[in-house]
């Protein structure tokens, strides 16, 4: 977190009467930057942007970083930076992942798209590819990998939070 704090946050701490930012009060005091974060975030267009194996990782970290940035109003750092590549490389995993998987174990067809996104996301924890378009993204030509899980183990598994934000 930045050691100086904008004049529009400072405004809504002292309006909250919050004693300080820590990482929960932080969502509190930010809350309309969050809520647009979380929008754009989750635009079928710009997180197929972000995870598309067809651009370079450099200037999908850009595109975070400047996400971030202007919703924000504040300027880059080297823990934005830092954090934006982890997403962006644990997502690109993950789509990579997705593209190979196979029907099951015991076949070589490939799985649905959309069943190896969601089984990806939660194998690599990487919540944005939820939010990814089967349609908008190109998929490569098919090479077996690993196998999706059936249908009822995807339903029963719970949403798990990103690693790449836990340290």
């Amino acid at each position: 977190m930045d050691d100086q704090i904008s004049p529009r946050v400072a405004e809504r701490v002292a309006a909250l009467g919050v004693d300080g930012l820590s990482s929960e009060t932080v969502f509190l005091v930010a809350y309309p930057e969050v809520v647009n974060l979380t929008t754009v975030l989750t635009d079928l267009s710009f997180a197929s942007y972000l995870l598309s194996p067809r651009f370079s990782l450099a200037e999908q970290v850009w595109a975070l970083e400047a996400a971030v940035i202007t919703i924000m109003r504040g300027s880059t750092t080297p823990r934005l930076h830092h954090v934006a590549e982890k997403i962006v490389s644990r997502g690109k995993a993950a789509v990579e992942t997705a593209f190979g998987m196979r029907q099951n174990a015991h076949n070589k067809r490939p799985a649905t798209l959309e069943k190896a996104l969601i089984a990806a996301s939660q194998r690599h924890r990487s919540c944005l590819l939820r939010h990814l378009s089967s349609v908008r993204i190109q998929v490569p030509p098919f090479e077996p990998g690993v196998a999706a899980p059936r249908n009822d183990v995807l339903v029963r598994r719970r949403p798990l939070p990103d690693l790449a934000l836990q340290e």
